[in-house]
């Protein structure tokens, strides 16, 4: 996942067990560089849930300046749909940070 084309865009992967704070780390801090930014509001989407709507051709949550999208439970989805997932969401990279978080590691086929 090498998407990265300038500052704040590009992918950020957070892997942990369940109940290790991925969701909330990303909601309230994001690092860029040896910083963290933090973020007022933003709001995570499940995976399953921008899947559907990808799938559906229903556009994508618009994202607040210099927020990420927070893609949340990608672990929920098989592997199969976490590929489908992030190429819909490739686009998204090149001028947004997405931020994934998942309990196990992606499969080498994602």
């Amino acid at each position: 996942m090498d998407g990265r084309t300038g500052p704040g865009t590009g992918w950020l992967l957070v892997v942990a067990a369940a109940g290790y704070g991925k969701t909330t780390l990303l909601e309230t801090a994001e690092p860029v560089g040896d910083a963290v930014v933090s973020h007022d509001a933003v709001v995570s989407h499940p995976a399953a849930a921008l899947l559907a709507r990808s799938r559906s051709g229903v556009p994508l949550p618009a994202v607040r300046p210099a927020a990420p999208l927070i893609v949340d439970d990608l672990d929920r989805l098989p592997p199969d749909d976490q590929g489908d997932l992030i190429r819909s969401l490739a686009p998204v990279a090149a001028t947004t940070r997405v931020a994934l978080a998942s309990r196990y590691p992606l499969t080498a086929a994602v």
